[in-house]
């Protein structure tokens, strides 16, 4: 392999069609293309002013078009960081990092060379067996083990898989985390092995089997990855509930994005019928049921709405978000799940932490217009 390392999509990759490096090529999915349901809802009084223009612009996105998800056998590859892979003639596959490339970042384990070149250290261990790759950036996250990970073990089903397979995932510190990880692996996957990757590693495989991104962010999540999760997830449940919950998903003592009048909120909140709920001290079945049995939900934007996934279609939600975090994963998400969105931006108390993690206040009264009933 090459001191130095370079960037291609795995698209180019596939069309050099160099054997030495990739090997058997599968579609799991073909091409096509959702639309995205129009917000019932958005309040932009209080969101920082600069990120207007961009908020009115997203929100007209009603179409996506993709690519087929397909599954490629890289052989002889090393894997690093938050699950970036490099062949073996020293390319990296910029759909593994691309959260970090697009915003002009060196990727997690790696080091910046001259002229725009990678580095990376030599590799600590080799893995012989044939691995399918479910770390992504941000694997850590409940969020973005769902929709990125969880989703892409959902697709991978459908391979045509080698009798001797490993699945790779991050080396979760959390408890709750790792627990998550497991009851999805065991739902999905029962019996295969698993093997936990820690960023600061990096292994040289024999066969990587690489599954195109189903989540890229700020807005496209893979339909087909998301319905084949839900209904794997929800096998006992669908059908079996009526929806009736009114859910305000608080986010507890987490210091990150904190609601400073929630209090407030939450008791006009019950004047309506909602319950709190922390789902975070849930597992991944009772979080999935929670919100499959929920009419309606509320809560600041966070990993715990991810499960918006597992609502039925017709529940509506209202996500209140700090007003200098126009994220639109969850309108996305919502429009996957066929729940009516609406969100809003409350007035900073603070600018002393990184973007999107401020404390900030909701305006009682249009929250009071908004909330769902």
């Amino acid at each position: 392999m090459s001191d130095t390392i370079h960037v291609i999509s795995l698209d180019a990759l596939i069309e050099t069609n160099n054997a030495d490096s990739v090997g058997r090529v599968d579609e799991l999915a073909p091409p096509g293309l959702y639309c995205r349901r129009p917000p019932r809802g958005i309040d932009t009084a209080d969101l920082d002013p600069d990120q207007l223009p961009w908020v009115h612009e997203i929100y007209n996105a009603g179409e996506q078009r993709y690519g087929a998800v397909r599954c490629t056998v890289l052989k002889d590859a090393l894997i690093a960081g938050q699950g970036s892979v490099v062949t073996r003639d020293g390319w990296l596959v910029r759909d593994s990092a691309v959260e970090f490339l697009a915003h002009g970042a060196t990727p997690d384990g790696f080091s910046a060379a001259d002229y725009g070149a990678l580095r990376l250290p030599p590799p600590c261990r080799r893995i012989s067996t044939p691995v399918v790759l479910l770390k992504r950036p941000w694997w850590r996250n409940y969020g973005h083990w769902l929709i990125d990970s969880a989703a892409t073990l959902g697709l991978a089903t459908r391979l045509r898989r080698p009798p001797s397979w490993t699945l790779v995932v991050g080396r979760q510190e959390s408890p709750p985390m790792r627990q998550v990880v497991a009851d999805t692996i065991a739902c999905l996957a029962p019996g295969v092995p698993v093997l936990e990757h820690p960023d600061n590693e990096v292994w040289a495989c024999d066969e990587v089997m690489y599954i195109s991104p189903l989540h890229i962010p700020p807005l496209f999540k893979h339909p087909e990855g998301l319905a084949s999760l839900r209904a794997q997830l929800l096998r006992a449940e669908l059908g079996a509930v009526q929806p009736a919950r009114r859910l305000f998903v608080s986010r507890g003592l987490h210091p990150a994005r904190r609601l400073d009048n929630e209090a407030e909120l939450i008791a006009h909140a019950r004047q309506h019928g909602y319950e709190v709920v922390e789902p975070q001290h849930l597992d991944l079945a009772g979080q999935a049921r929670l919100f499959h049995g929920a009419a309606s939900v509320v809560g600041v934007k966070g990993a715990a709405l991810a499960n918006l996934l597992f609502c039925p279609a017709g529940t509506a939600c209202l996500v209140l978000s700090p007003g200098d975090f126009p994220d639109p994963f969850f309108w996305d998400l919502a429009s996957h799940a066929g729940v009516a969105y609406g969100e809003l931006f409350g007035r900073l108390t603070g600018r002393d932490r990184p973007q999107s993690h401020n404390s900030f206040t909701i305006d009682p009264a249009r929250f009071a217009d908004m909330l769902p009933r």
